[in-house]
């Protein structure tokens, strides 16, 4: 329209003439990037994405049609003219009239096509799809894709683009290109093609998921509204149109015979890799994934899943398969099922210190989808939880618990003793590594009641597991247990066997939420490396004495009351397990692990605070006689972020409780420093330096962070932040620095879903040589609001003395962090105070009254304490 016209011309117009241009154009895909995509020796489009080992060696998973695999590019234009050889005139006229009749009409210029208001929808697919996939939240991104479109345009004519579009459309079912899509669709060159199965062609380029072979009736409709585009186009005729609607379309057998089963761990790759680079450009082609999973071990899980699967239903398999695995199974003694009855058998395989899926398989009966990302009944799988929660509260696993019959309400007999039927004999007085072991699961309810639900809850939140508002719906032992997904388990039992320390990435809401990676990185066919959206996560979620006390006990082998069982597990190496038994018998879960727990202790033969189980080695509480800290060699005092690397040096010392203090001064035994390295460096002149936030300072939700990189041997920079006055992690903030800076903007903390607490902020600049400079500060994160506590008491009505004052003061739990507190009576203030005590006096006068406190603490957060109140004669 006229006015449409007026307003991009004029919104072009200012672009031109202000400094804005460069800002829109910043960075812009060059037009010339089609031609390395598209290629047609060697177009990155042609080749599908590939889904790799971790090794980077051995392909897992390429995703292309399995009946066509081949992608062909198909030339149709020399720039000037078509080449109707190769595509028949009908699917060329087919396409542009399903997406712009107009299209060959339009100009190719590159300013009569900036000024033309109108989209362009052929060039602006192929520049949304293939060049700018990257911005979608780009501020200008509709202007960068108008003005690249005309670029585009202007430089290789509009017959080359309609060529580019022709063999890059997605057409359904993995299929990329028209020559691929002639071949699945009708089994015929492009050339074949007649006038129908053109138009058919072009409806399922406008339409990929309304295919003939997926929706039918959607398909035909869309071929006719195709046809009729073309009849009012002037391309073909009333008639023809009418007559090739008509037409019965013959399709090829799209069964694509021999076809490999899609591997269980396939979505959750995807979804991984989708949150870097969005599926629709993934699955284009051009890039290598590589994974996190083991090949070796896959094909491991895989032989074990085939035995397993042949043992229940009733077959005995050959062993000598070099199934390694496999050998180590125990002799299955559970039911036969026949082949009508559903089987799900999953497989899952974490390395629990770097938080990567490694292996995943998964079986199902036919027509089943496998449902690992469902969450389902874990029956005995919550018990360790439970437990440790009885740890924190100094239990240990050789305390009393009893195993003794419950209400008749709560759960009978056979429920509480898995795999007993009949007459279960309850065992009384036991440990709780024999009730745990064993799934004596009236010791286990027993502390659940006593905990509550919302305690088991809170601990598999902190273990990262998902969970949904409700309770388990048919779990007659832990109703308080919530449904659980299979790679949550995996991942909460790995904290156990690293040390307590949950690594994966965060996912979902919750910053509670993590899931284990999957991708380690993506490539192009040109070497480049997409960053991964979420960076990998390492959250101390357990104490490691905790860790410890739940891998020693789930990986005693003596503590199992059946001897058979304890052969089960004999694997040649310390294995620890925990059986998941569902009381209905639908299911059942077995979680292990066969990594090496190791406990620190720093000199043999010392003494320690731990006390001993008889007859084990297990230290069964942490040790309360030592401790090992880091301090400056040179001062003494506690390592901080602020003490050089190499002054800092680990030193044992002797944790001496108050009643052996004099014995210690005797003995000149050097005490624990308590005070830390608080000395930051003085900055050097056009050095390296954190201007803002201030070093000690408290902050709060988006800090606005400033400072100086000198330009002499730069590299590159970045921030950084870590927890605790001497980290030993760090977490980047925002992107890399590309460029010195002299003090100004360096980046946007978001402390709004952190703990609180101090942190220390680093600034790191990495010189051209490799040599690395850092700076640091350290700050409080404070994002609560003080709470007011009204110390006067304004209840009831005032008693009025003529002449006479009311003291009118509030407290806070930590009056340290308070910057002012303003006290106002009936909107007039009264006074303002920024050290204790918080008071005021105010004259009583009669009537009723509003006194209204406000406060600020030093990070900037606000409260206010607002109260009615009467003054009366009596």
């Amino acid at each position: 329209t006229a006015a449409a016209l007026l307003s991009l011309g004029t919104a072009v117009g200012v672009i031109l003439g202000v400094e804005r241009y460069a800002q829109v154009t910043r960075d812009l895909p060059a037009p010339e990037t089609l031609e390395t995509l598209l290629d047609p020796a060697a177009g990155s489009l042609l080749i599908p994405t590939r889904i790799v080992d971790r090794s980077g060696q051995n392909e897992l998973w390429r995703f292309e049609n399995q009946k066509i695999p081949v992608r062909r590019y198909t030339p149709i234009t020399d720039g000037s003219l078509f080449f109707f050889s190769e595509v028949p005139e009908p699917l060329i006229l087919a396409t542009v009239a399903a997406l712009d009749p107009d299209y060959l009409e339009r100009p190719e210029g590159f300013l009569p096509g900036l000024l033309d208001s109108s989209p362009d929808p052929i060039p602006e697919i192929l520049v949304d799809e293939l060049l700018l996939w990257q911005e979608t939240d780009h501020p200008f991104r509709e202007i960068r894709r108008h003005l690249l479109s005309s670029q585009v345009v202007a430089r290789y004519g509009r017959k080359k683009v309609l060529e580019w579009y022709l063999n890059s459309a997605y057409y359904g079912n993995s299929i990329y290109g028209a020559a691929q899509a002639a071949k699945y669709y009708f089994g015929k060159d492009l050339s074949e093609l007649d006038l129908s199965e053109s138009a058919m062609m072009a409806a399922v380029g406008a339409f990929p998921a309304l295919n003939p072979l997926d929706a039918a009736p959607a398909a035909r409709e869309n071929q006719a509204a195709v046809l009729d585009k073309m009849a009012a186009a002037g391309f073909i005729t009333s008639n023809q149109a009418v007559s090739a609607a008509r037409e019965k379309l013959v399709y090829a057998d799209s069964d694509p015979a021999g076809s490999p089963p899609q591997p269980a761990y396939l979505d959750l790759i995807v979804q991984e890799a989708a949150r870097s680079i969005p599926v629709e450009r993934l699955l284009r082609g051009g890039f290598l994934i590589v994974s996190t999973i083991d090949s070796q071990l896959q094909d491991e899980l895989k032989c074990t899943l085939d035995i397993m699967a042949e043992r229940v239903r009733g077959s005995q398999p050959d062993l000598a398969s070099g199934c390694a695995a496999g050998r180590l199974l125990p002799k299955y003694s559970g039911p036969v099922l026949n082949s009508d009855t559903v089987l799900e058998i999953d497989l899952a395989m974490l390395d629990p210190i770097r938080g990567e899926l490694i292996g995943l398989a998964g079986l199902s009966s036919a027509g089943q989808n496998l449902t690992v990302d469902q969450p389902r009944n874990p029956g005995s799988l919550v018990t360790p939880f439970i437990y440790l929660n009885d740890f924190t509260q100094g239990f240990e696993p050789a305390s009393l618990v009893w195993d003794i019959p419950l209400a008749e309400n709560e759960a009978d007999s056979d429920t509480l003793h898995p795999g007993c039927s009949g007459d279960c004999e309850y065992l009384g007085p036991v440990s709780i590594r024999t009730a745990l072991v064993n799934d004596l699961l009236s010791p286990a309810r027993q502390s659940l009641t006593i905990q509550g639900r919302g305690r088991l809850r809170s601990t598999l939140s902190q273990f990262g597991f998902s969970l949904e508002e409700a309770g388990c719906q048919d779990c007659p032992v832990f109703p308080e247990s919530p449904d659980l997904k299979m790679l949550d388990v995996l991942q909460g039992y790995g904290v156990f066997a690293n040390h307590g320390v949950l690594a994966g990435r965060a996912s979902g809401i919750s910053t509670l939420e993590f899931q284990p990676l999957t991708v380690l990185r993506i490539e192009d066919t040109g070497g480049m490396e997409y960053q991964m959206a979420a960076p990998l996560e390492e959250r101390k979620i357990i104490s490691e004495e905790l860790a410890y006390l739940a891998v020693q006990t789930l990986s005693d082998s003596t503590a199992w009351l059946d001897p058979q069982a304890r052969e089960f597990y004999r694997i040649g190496k310390p294995a620890g397990v925990k059986l998941g038994y569902v009381p209905d018998g639908s299911s059942f879960w077995t979680v292990g692990f066969t990594r090496c727990y190791h406990f620190f202790l720093p000199a043999a033969g010392r003494v320690s605070g731990m006390r001993e189980n008889p007859g084990s080695i297990e230290p069964l509480v942490a040790d309360t006689l030592y401790q090992a800290l880091e301090v400056n060699r040179e001062t003494g005092l506690l390592a901080s972020v602020f003490t050089p690397a190499d002054r800092i040096e680990e030193k044992i010392f002797l944790k001496i409780p108050p009643k052996a203090q004099t014995w210690a001064a005797e003995t000149n035994l050097p005490r624990p420093p308590t005070l830390y390295d608080l000395q930051a460096p003085d900055p050097q002149p056009d050095g390296l330096e954190l201007i803002s936030p201030e070093n000690l300072s408290f902050v709060r939700d988006r800090v606005w962070i400033t400072g100086s990189i000198p330009e002499e041997d730069f590299l590159t920079a970045r921030l950084q932040f870590g927890a605790g006055l001497n980290p030993h992690s760090w977490l980047q903030i925002g992107e890399e620095l590309r460029s010195p800076v002299n003090g100004g903007y360096l980046g946007t903390w978001d402390t709004s879903g952190l703990e609180e607490g101090i942190y220390a902020l680093q600034l790191v600049l990495i010189k051209t040589g490799q040599e690395i400079e850092k700076t640091s500060l350290l700050v409080s994160v404070d994002n609560t609001p003080p709470e007011i506590i009204l110390v006067t008491d304004l209840t009831g009505n005032i008693s009025y003395q003529s002449g006479k004052d009311l003291l009118l003061e509030v407290q806070f739990q930590n009056s340290s962090e308070i910057d002012q507190v303003v006290f106002r009576m009936d909107g007039q203030q009264l006074a303002s105070r920024k050290v204790e005590p918080f008071l005021t006096l105010w004259p009583l006068e009669l009537g009723e009254h509003h006194l209204l406190v406000t406060a600020r603490d030093q990070a900037g957060n606000r409260s206010e304490l607002e109260v009615d109140f009467n003054v009366t004669r009596e």
